[in-house]
């Protein structure tokens, strides 16, 4: 048991490594808790769409901490410039891509709803307090994916 306890340690550690280094990650958990929010706020998604969304969730974040733990060691193992080891970054990198654009090709059926996103708006300017906290919550979020600058590479 201690064991597993200690493998989720260890697996905390690498998410928050990921957090505090790339600035991608960051920004896909930022698009992941607006996806959240405005889903639960003003759409009325099945369980189906939410577990489609928490798939895509999971699956953008997962590819990106690959990517980063690829990129890392692709740098200790080769620290000059190696075409073998470009590719192999590139590839990884291109995975978290294709994993992107499904989740915003989902995201736009998902929420492209011109009545609900005229509801949006309305609820916004009719709740100004509500406007500043949204303004305020991406002005922390720009803030959050943009200066939290990594300590190491």
């Amino acid at each position: 048991m201690l064991h597993q306890l200690k493998s989720f340690s260890y697996a905390f550690k690498g998410i928050g490594y990921t957090i505090t280094h790339e600035g991608h990650f960051r920004f896909h958990m930022v698009a992941a808790a607006y996806v959240i929010y405005f889903g639960i706020r003003f759409y009325h998604f099945t369980a189906a769409q939410w577990g489609v969304l928490a798939v895509l969730i999971a699956l953008v974040l997962s590819v990106e901490v690959i990517n980063t733990s690829i990129e890392r060691l692709c740098n200790k193992v080769q620290t000059s410039y190696d075409d073998i080891i470009r590719i192999a970054k590139d590839v990884a990198a291109g995975a978290v891509l294709i994993a992107a654009i499904a989740a915003v090709a989902v995201a736009v059926v998902f929420f492209l709803d011109f009545e609900i996103i005229s509801s949006i708006f309305n609820f916004y300017i009719t709740h100004i307090v509500n406007l500043i906290a949204l303004i305020a919550s991406i002005i922390l979020s720009v803030l959050f994916i943009a200066l939290c600058k990594s300590k190491e590479k």
